[in-house]
C-alpha cells in the first residue's frame, strides 16, 4: 500500500509543475500570437492630396469609423483565441490532474479510517459519502455535508458551500489530532499556491506511518 501511495503522490507532484509550465507558455505565446504588421511599399496615388491638406470633415469620420471596426475585431479575434485557450488548458487539468487527485484521497482516507478503527472505510472512493466517512473520523456532526446540495441556487449556493469548506477544515483539525499528528497541518488546506499539495503530503504521512501513541478518542 506505501509503493501505492508515493507513486501517486509522484505523479501528483510531476503533473501539477508540467500544468504549471504549460500554464505559463501558453500566457507567453497569447503576449506574442498576434500583431499589427503596417503595409509597406504602398504606392501613392498622385491624385490624392498631401497629409497637410485639410480633407473633407465626411471622409475623416470614415477613416476613423473604418479604423475604430477594424480594432474591434481584431480584439474580439484576440478574446476568442485566449478563450479558447483558457478552455483547452481546463480540460487538459481536469483530464490529467483529477482522476490521480481522486484515487491518492480515496486511498488516504480508507487508510485513515482503518488506523482509526472507523467503520465503513470504503465510503472514501464514493463521491459526497466521503464527507459522512471525514466527519466520523474526526469525531464531528455529519449534517454540514449536506450543505452540498445546496450548491447549485445562486448566491445561497456559494455561501452553502463556503460554511462546508470551513466544516472541513475543521474536520481536519480533529483528525490531525486524533492521530497525534499536528492540528496546523490543515492550514495547509486554505494556503494559496501550492498549499493544496503540501495538505494532501501532510495526509499522507498522517496516514501511513505508525502512530506514536495511542488515538486520543473513538468517533462517534
Amino acid at each position: 500500500m506505501k509503493k501505492v501511495f508515493f507513486s501517486i503522490l509522484t505523479i501528483i507532484i510531476i503533473f501539477s509543475f508540467s500544468l504549471t509550465a504549460s500554464t505559463r507558455l501558453i500566457v507567453e505565446a497569447d503576449d506574442i500570437s498576434v500583431e499589427v504588421i503596417a503595409p509597406e511599399n504602398v504606392d501613392v496615388d498622385p491624385t490624392i492630396p498631401e497629409l497637410d491638406q485639410p480633407a473633407p470633415p465626411a471622409d475623416d469620420a470614415y477613416v476613423d469609423s473604418s479604423a475604430e471596426t477594424d480594432t474591434r475585431n481584431i480584439d474580439l479575434a484576440v478574446a476568442s483565441e485566449s478563450l479558447e485557450d483558457f478552455v483547452a488548458m481546463v480540460l487538459m487539468i481536469l483530464i490529467l490532474a483529477v482522476p490521480p487527485l481522486y484515487v491518492y484521497t480515496s486511498v488516504v482516507y480508507m487508510q485513515l479510517a482503518k488506523k482509526m478503527g472507523v467503520a465503513h472505510a470504503w465510503l472514501a472512493w464514493v463521491p459526497i459519502a466521503n464527507l459522512y466517512l471525514i466527519s466520523k473520523m474526526a469525531g464531528m456532526h455529519w449534517w454540514p455535508m449536506l450543505l452540498i446540495f445546496l450548491g447549485i441556487i445562486p448566491f445561497a449556493g456559494a455561501l452553502a458551500l463556503i460554511t462546508l469548506a470551513v466544516y472541513l477544515f475543521f474536520w481536519h483539525c480533529h483528525i490531525f489530532e486524533r492521530v497525534n499528528r499536528p492540528t496546523w497541518w490543515a492550514l495547509t488546506s486554505i494556503m494559496p499556491g501550492i498549499g493544496m499539495i503540501v495538505f494532501l503530503v501532510l495526509l499522507g504521512l498522517a496516514a501511513w506511518p505508525n502512530l506514536s501513541g495511542e488515538i486520543s478518542s473513538k468517533p462517534r
